[in-house]
Parts: structure tokens; sequence; C-alpha cells
């Protein structure tokens, strides 16, 4: 099923549309503040979720303070819509992870050494400020990401 079948959103930006149809294997997003990068990628993760069974997603910053204040406040203001919602097991948890009906999973996680960041893999990767962390983290973090 394609999520534009479903149409979970009432509103995307450029910046989700750019994001949604980059054929880029890593793509970046820069601007300023309030400028919906953050908000437009996590609805486009939670597209790819969906649409791809059995998946796992990982979002990501240099703290967790910064990713709690950001991108899981945007994460948990998505999931208040009912549309979306509904394609959670469990949208009352605190931190996740989040897993969806299809299998799926969405999981907020933050690594504070290249140890932490080796071993999991990934189909997807949100690095939130990728810029705050450091490169051997982000390096082994991209890494693993492929499959």
């Amino acid at each position: 099923m394609k999520i534009a079948d479903i149409k979970l959103f009432d509103n995307l930006t450029d910046v989700y549309y750019f994001n949604r149809f980059s054929k880029a294997k890593i793509t970046v997003n820069q601007g300023g503040t309030y400028s919906s990068k953050t908000y437009s990628i996590i609805q486009n993760i939670i597209d790819f979720a969906i649409e791809n069974n059995n998946t796992i997603s990982t979002i990501t910053a240099f703290t967790y303070n910064k990713l709690e204040e950001d991108s899981l406040r945007h994460f948990k203001r998505i999931m208040q819509e009912d549309k979306v919602r509904r394609w959670f097991v469990d949208p009352s948890l605190v931190r996740g992870p989040y897993r969806l009906i299809n299998g799926s999973i969405i999981e907020f996680r933050v690594y504070d050494s290249v140890g932490k960041a080796r071993g999991p893999k990934r189909d997807l990767l949100y690095i939130s400020e990728a810029n705050m962390v450091p490169w051997d983290i982000a390096d082994e973090t991209t890494l693993l990401g492929r499959k």
C-alpha cells in the first residue's frame, strides 16, 4: 500500500517532498530554525515505516535532551493524529521503541561512543543536528544503516 493512498498528513511542505523523492543514499537538510526540517523528516520516517513492513528506523541526536526536545516532541505531536496513531501498537510509550502493526519499528537512541553505535542494523537513519554528533559516531551509524 502506498502512503499516497492513505493520506496520513493534511499539510506537507517542500522539505517533506525534497526528502520523500530524494534518490540519494544520504540526504542533507539545511535550513534555519522553524524551517520544518525535523517535522517533515519525521513524517517521512512514519511514511517509510508504514509502507515497508518489518523495517527499523532510528532517530538519533547528540544528547537525550536534544532528542526529546526536538525529534521526539515532533513525533509525539504527529502521533496525536488519529490517522497516524492507528498504525502503532502502543502509541502511549514515553521513549519507544514504537512498534507498528506491520512489524516496523521506530526507535529513538543516542550513541555516546563508537562502541554503542556499532552493532544494531537499521533500514533508515535520521541524525538530528548531525553537525553536533562526533564524526566517528555518525560514520559508524551510517555504515551500519547499509544492509
